[in-house]
């Protein structure tokens, strides 16, 4: 619950510097269970949001030192038209008999 709390807190914040400079903010949050990233983008392309998160998934799989972790990354981009969502997830491999 309190990663949850932290995580929404963080994903606030950085709707507000988006709001509050017009440029691109993101917040991180590292837990044991997962790590999940938001970024507040404005007026950005499906194209540019999909670049930004395939850079922040390599390089949150870069700071991993096994394949265990769970990782989230979702972008939200707000423009005058309204607020459009991309998302990436990588799930640990399955390691079952």
């Amino acid at each position: 619950m309190e990663e949850a709390t932290a995580f929404e807190s963080g994903a606030r914040k950085a709707i507000d510097r988006l709001f509050a400079t017009g440029r691109s903010a993101e917040y991180r949050l590292k837990t044991n269970p997962i790590w999940i990233t938001f970024i507040a983008n404005q007026n950005s392309t499906k194209a540019d949001q999909r670049t930004v998160i395939a850079k922040e998934l390599s390089g949150m799989r870069a700071e991993q030192s096994d394949d265990t972790t769970p990782i989230a990354i979702f972008s939200m981009n707000w423009s005058g038209g309204g607020v459009s969502w991309e998302s990436a997830f990588l799930t640990p491999p399955d390691r079952s008999p």
